[in-house]
């Protein structure tokens, strides 16, 4: 019998289930929201990730070499792989890989796929699209404009 969490492994197509262990520890690592509703929207991005990496054989080997780099240099500094260290060490491994086409690459497709789902907004309060009473009048059109080009966006330019 296998349990839920190993069932999952053996729904990715491009990964090997140790593989896709892995690979799931470290989205979970990106995106460490403590909400257990978050859970699934996490393993969903994973799937997501592993069905571009079945086409993308150059993604997958990024990952893949990506990967495997993260957990061996667990391995030298703590004597065990990412997914059996704590949280901090699990950190401490990404950050040493942050500048790297692997991270960058992945934390880029993570990030947009994870956080263009209704279910992540609504969990941590965004205010999604699905406000019945629209967005006017809720200061939506009065935020602050940041960078550069504000005073021309702002109309200020032109008080002068």
């Amino acid at each position: 019998m296998v349990n839920d969490r190993e069932s999952i492994f053996l729904t990715f197509q491009a990964l090997r289930p140790d593989e896709a262990e892995l690979f799931l520890g470290v989205i979970e690592t990106v995106l460490p929201h403590a909400q257990p509703q978050l859970d699934l929207p996490r393993i969903a991005t994973a799937l997501v990730i592993d069905a571009q990496m079945v086409a993308g054989l150059d993604l997958r080997a990024l990952v893949l070499d990506g990967l495997r780099e993260v957990d061996q240099s667990c391995r030298r500094a703590h004597g065990a792989g990412f997914t059996s260290v704590p949280p901090e060490q699990r950190v401490e491994a990404l950050r040493a890989v942050e500048d790297t086409p692997f991270f960058q690459t992945l934390i880029h497709i993570v990030k947009a796929d994870f956080y263009n789902r209704h279910i992540v907004w609504r969990v941590l309060g965004y205010p999604d699209l699905d406000r019945e009473d629209g967005y006017l009048d809720h200061g939506f059109d009065r935020l602050p404009l940041v960078g550069a080009g504000t005073a021309e966006m702002t109309g200020e330019a032109s008080r002068g």
